[in-house]
């Protein structure tokens, strides 16, 4: 990366383990010291994810209002791709 590029990854739709390892590889790999999620609830919790886990701060920009997931303290309800995934964070 030099100073006047920012690196962009499309988040692939599942906020699950194989997302989040492919996406901590990515950002750590450009070295970045901030993440930046833009999208839906899915995209944002694995923005925030992949942030806490590299160690690295995270912006969040909302592009929808959420509806669901505030309402799960732990993460992703039991039944949705993402099982398993949880964060103290989300």
């Amino acid at each position: 990366m030099t100073e006047d590029t920012i690196p962009v990854e499309l988040f692939r739709g599942e906020c699950c383990e194989d997302e989040i390892e492919r996406l901590s590889s990515i950002v750590a790999d450009n070295d970045a010291d901030v993440l930046v999620g833009m999208g839906g609830g899915k995209t944002i919790d694995t923005a925030k994810i992949v942030a806490d886990r590299l160690g690295i701060s995270v912006i969040v920009v909302p592009t929808i209002a959420s509806t669901m997931i505030p309402c799960w303290l732990t993460g992703y309800p039991p039944e949705s791709p993402a099982k398993g995934i949880s964060s103290h964070r989300l």
